[in-house]
């Protein structure tokens, strides 16, 4: 790779941890199969929705966020992805300085932060975003693609 890369900054959901268990714990609160919501969340996102549209679709008056205060859903080591923190340690070790962060506010969800920014941008498809990302075009604007997060630390160089 001839561009220098010093800094590897990742996203959260989809990229480092898996949010099958967070979406699970949703069809079960509302009273619907996982398949079911995860097929709703799919229509949804290919449609280009906020992801919230799923609970108006199948939990119409829901109180989203009285939900989330009585059962708070916290991410729990189990949740990552088992190639998640491998690529950490292993970008560390080539001493890269490693940072996580979110595309919060939501409007940065219809943007390209990473490119917009001068980034090096590394398209993961994986997760229901990573599914839908994948048949858009603007997947191919990244710079790199990887199945697996443990592949980057050789593909980025370092120490």
């Amino acid at each position: 790779m001839t561009r220098r890369v010093d800094w590897v900054v990742f996203d959260v959901g989809g990229t480092l941890v898996d949010e099958t268990r967070m979406w699970r714990t949703w069809a079960q609160r509302i009273g619907v199969s996982e398949a079911r919501f995860l097929k709703e969340l799919d229509d949804v996102l290919a449609a280009r929705l906020h992801h919230r549209e799923v609970f108006a679709r199948l939990a119409p008056g829901l109180d989203i966020a009285a939900a989330e205060r009585a059962a708070p859903f916290h991410i729990t080591r189990g949740d990552f992805f088992d190639d998640a923190l491998p690529a950490l340690e292993a970008l560390a070790a080539r001493g890269f300085q490693v940072a996580v962060a979110a595309n919060q506010p939501e409007v940065t969800e219809t943007v390209l932060p990473a490119n917009a920014a001068g980034m090096l941008s590394v398209f993961l498809p994986r997760g229901p975003w990573g599914r839908v990302h994948a048949t858009r075009p603007h997947a191919a604007q990244a710079a790199l693609s990887v199945e697996h997060l443990t592949d980057l630390a050789g593909l980025l160089g370092g120490d």
